[in-house]
């Protein structure tokens, strides 16, 4: 169980062995669609032919910064459907609350 005082200190950055650890966790689970570089996938705001939308990037160029803390922490545990409510939203990002622990999604988050 994951203790949090406020979704203000949720996430880490400035604790170089968490970001380290979340650097690990990033490159086994989230760098196949995501990339290397945090860099996405090619035309990632554009649906493919299924519907689904590509892998988002996670720098600058993309906008997962302008989400609070804990919305990342429940996308990424609970998957974006159940955690934004967004029924009709399809995508192929698993929720990771099955195989990762919570310390390990907050240190990828970090």
């Amino acid at each position: 169980m994951l203790l949090v005082r406020n979704s203000a200190t949720l996430l880490r950055p400035d604790d170089a062995k968490l970001v380290a650890r979340g650097k690990a966790v990033y490159l086994e689970h989230c760098a196949s669609c995501h990339g290397r570089n945090l860099e996405g996938q090619p035309d990632w705001q554009t649906p493919d032919k299924e519907g689904f939308l590509p892998a988002r990037p996670h720098d600058e160029s993309g906008h997962t910064w302008h989400h609070p803390d804990r919305l990342l922490f429940d996308i990424t545990k609970r998957g974006v459907v159940e955690a934004a409510n967004l029924k009709n939203y399809k995508t192929r990002m698993p929720a990771f609350g099955g195989g990762l622990t919570d310390q390990d999604l907050v240190a990828v988050l970090s």
